[in-house]
């Protein structure tokens, strides 16, 4: 279970009340999402709801989708970036599960932000920085 459990149902079941004012129901990927209760792609293409619905791993990936979708602006989905980054940075290194964790997180913030960041190259708004690396090796040091 995690913070999707019951969230796909109950979003649901919001779009069915509210209509065609509703524009959107994200939903934060913290397990497979197949698993997921409510999870039937079936009735929401028959309802419409798949043309709205986001499952999303980080924040910059969610903001992309709403940037895409109009309900954001370009500079909008750059300060998501740019606090994604900030907020990483403050995650110390015992809050991690494992270095093995924390790197597979890094990598993937990265690469939506770069995805993030293409999008804003291509419509002539400056990108954000990423999570920098940590330098595992200087140079003339053999690798190990």
């Amino acid at each position: 279970a995690g913070a999707q459990e019951g969230d796909l149902r109950a979003g649901e079941m919001m779009y069915e009340a509210v209509g065609p004012k509703f524009e959107a129901l994200y939903v934060h990927v913290v397990q497979e999402h197949k698993k997921a209760f409510g999870y039937d792609p079936p009735r929401w293409a028959a309802n419409g709801l798949d043309k709205r619905l986001c499952f999303f791993r980080t924040y910059p990936q969610a903001a992309l989708h709403a940037c895409r979708t109009g309900l954001i602006r370009p500079v909008g989905l750059r300060r998501v970036c740019e606090a994604a980054v900030r907020d990483y940075k403050f995650i110390t290194p015992k809050k991690w599960p494992s270095a093995r964790h924390r790197l597979d997180r890094h990598a993937e913030l990265n690469q939506d932000i770069w995805e993030a960041n293409v999008y804003l190259e291509g419509i002539g708004v400056s990108p954000s920085g990423y999570v920098p690396a940590e330098r595992l090796w200087q140079d003339g040091h053999p690798v190990r």
